[in-house]
């Protein structure tokens, strides 16, 4: 009987949320990925694009807030949402 490659590629998104730096030492604390940018910050975040999917809002606090947690969602002004790059 021949062997069937059932094997998937699972897509991954690039998600930059953009919050106020006042929350730098709890983005530290959880251990995100982020760079300042004046009195903000972006965060960035790769997930697996049905997650981002299931977790999507038009709205970028409530966005944030199911995928991060609430309170860095307070201060969330901007989700940017790209294809992530492969790695080789």
């Amino acid at each position: 009987m021949p062997t069937i490659n059932t094997k998937t590629k699972t897509i991954y998104k690039h998600l930059v949320f953009t919050i106020d730096s006042d929350f730098t030492e709890l983005v530290d604390a959880i251990g995100l990925d982020y760079t300042k940018y004046g009195t903000d910050i972006k965060v960035s975040v790769q997930l697996p694009a049905h997650e981002v999917e299931q977790y999507f809002d038009e709205d970028p606090e409530i966005f944030c807030a199911n995928v991060l947690n609430e309170t860095l969602a307070e201060t969330c002004s901007k989700v940017t949402v790209r294809n992530a790059k492969e790695e080789n």
